[in-house]
């Protein structure tokens, strides 16, 4: 297989970190997921330490790098 055809037909997929956010998102009921995700908007006042203190404080320990990356769509999951 020639390198475009790899490009073009890959055989196998290439994961990142796991996304703490997504996961984080999916145990939220929907007022608080509607809350986090409105906070998670780049253009959101809030900063990602802030986030990752609130988080943290409220039992989802999560680091404010994996906030950033999440919100530039960097993540594995892709969703900012």
């Amino acid at each position: 297989m020639s390198l475009a055809e790899a490009f073009t037909n890959p055989t196998r997929t290439i994961h990142g970190p796991t996304c703490r956010v997504y996961k984080i998102l999916g145990t939220l009921e929907t007022k608080d997921f509607d809350t986090l995700s409105a906070v998670l908007d780049k253009n959101s006042a809030w900063s990602s330490t802030q986030i990752a203190a609130i988080l943290s404080d409220q039992g989802h320990p999560i680091k404010a790098d994996a906030l950033q990356r999440h919100r530039r769509g960097a993540c594995e999951c892709g969703r900012p």
